[in-house]
């Protein structure tokens, strides 16, 4: 409790100690006459300030210890969802509204044999086995355009080596509060066999 207020009370202090020093200056070595105006409103404004400026201090202080509270909460969080992201036996993506990758685990590289680096950036659509590609476009557009928030397909899937694979794709669609495309991210699992 004492931790909460520890501003109010520094303030406190100071202020007495104001006080006192402002009384024995004013009356002890100069001894002007009493003024209780004066020493009122002089009271009054200046643990008025100190008050209100602790105030702010106290709040701030509570502020940013909710802060690193919640930002540490936040990187454990983060930590671990990144964690279970990478070790994912499926492999999980997210595109941007155009399509492009912006996140993808490392089970791609196993099925698809590109790494990474190189598939980040691209068009997910770059990555369909090219006789599918426009029925896919087609598809995409056509969910968009209806507003779907989740598509199960089966694709085919290039491989770095040239050949493909058979994949099962189930995307949720994000769409901001006017209804236009965010993002999607979505798993591909091997159906090949």
């Amino acid at each position: 409790m004492i931790v909460k207020y520890k501003g109010r009370i520094i303030s406190l202090i100071v202020v007495i100690c104001a006080i006192a020093i402002w009384n024995t200056i004013y009356y002890g070595i100069y001894n002007y006459q009493y003024n209780f105006l004066l020493d009122t409103c002089y009271t009054i404004v200046v643990a008025g300030t100190f008050w209100w400026l602790s105030s702010y201090y106290d709040r701030s202080r509570i502020l940013l210890k909710n802060l690193s509270e919640s930002e540490e909460k936040f990187k454990i969080l983060s930590d671990s969802t990144n964690y279970v992201f990478n070790n994912l036996n499926q492999a999980v993506f997210q595109v941007d509204p155009h399509g492009n990758l912006t996140r993808l685990n490392h089970a791609w590289e196993t099925l698809t044999g590109f790494k990474l680096q190189e598939s980040l950036g691209e068009n997910l659509f770059s990555f369909i086995y090219h006789d599918d590609r426009c029925l896919a476009n087609k598809e995409a557009h056509k969910y968009i355009e209806n507003r779907a928030t989740s598509i199960q397909e089966e694709v085919r899937i290039k491989k770095k080596d040239g050949g493909f694979i058979w994949l099962e794709l189930n995307t949720k669609i994000n769409y901001n509060s006017f209804g236009i495309l965010e993002s999607a991210v979505g798993t591909l699992t091997d159906i090949t066999h």
